[in-house]
């Protein structure tokens, strides 16, 4: 009888924890794919559902999204998508964004806590400012890149108590940030362009931790904390049963 009681007692914690187990969903709005973001999920273990200029709006509002990814090196981000992705944020909503042409969608940087200073038309060294920060694990020197999309990026000033991480610069400047954490920590910015980045372990290491970074994903999913409550008085019941029988 108290094996029985055993058995179901964990067939019923078990049920729990898959109740509580969420998988990651991402949303990756892109215009032309170079590979780095598909990389880096797959070294995280982790899948997006891709969608394009025309089908965001839909995309987003169609479910819930863990995370949201902006990478769109060749098109311009529409005033309603902009409108819809700043949305998304004010309501909790975590964003990464590498995007060509924030001067010219000033509205788009403000979302992401950050004002254009300048631009540039070739890819740009992006050098580590704060070589403690866990965006940087596993990454050394700067961004390698095989590719030129032609207007390929921009500084960044911060804005709204954003933090500049890493910068076209060797030394931190404040006109010359290339990724940005912003919206308390929920958000990205990316001056330069995933699409002009070398599929190396360098920048594959660096898209990831951002990814990561974000999500703060635990090593194993963790139930809401009334799951952990009924777990535990399970485990005791179940200790309790098997020290009763001992006697």
């Amino acid at each position: 009888m108290h094996n029985k009681k055993n058995s179901m007692l964990l067939t019923a914690v078990a049920a729990l924890l898959t109740a509580n187990t969420h998988a990651t969903e991402i949303l990756h709005y892109v215009d032309a794919d170079s590979g780095l973001f598909g990389a880096a999920l797959s070294q995280l273990g982790l899948t997006s559902t891709a969608t394009t200029h025309a089908g965001f709006l839909s995309a987003l509002g169609s479910q819930s999204w863990d995370l949201v990814v902006v990478d769109t090196p060749g098109s311009n981000v529409s005033s309603a998508n902009t409108s819809a992705l700043d949305a998304y944020i004010d309501a909790g909503g975590l964003s990464i964004i590498s995007h060509w042409n924030y001067d010219a969608n000033p509205t788009l940087a403000t979302v992401f806590d950050v004002s254009v200073t300048s631009s540039f038309s070739s890819p740009r060294g992006v050098y580590v400012w704060d070589s403690t920060h866990p965006l940087f694990d596993g990454v050394s020197g700067v961004v390698d890149y095989d590719r030129d999309a032609g207007d390929n990026g921009d500084r960044f000033a911060t804005i709204n108590g954003a933090t500049a991480l890493a910068g076209f610069t060797p030394g931190a400047e404040s006109s010359s940030a290339a990724i940005v954490l912003g919206n308390g920590g929920r958000t990205i910015a990316n001056g330069w362009l995933f699409w002009d980045a070398a599929l190396t372990a360098n920048n594959i290491n660096l898209v990831a931790n951002e990814v990561d970074f974000l999500l703060r994903r635990p090593a194993t999913p963790v139930p809401e904390p009334s799951g952990i409550a009924l777990l535990g008085f399970g485990l005791a019941g179940i200790g309790a049963t098997r020290k009763l029988r001992k006697r």
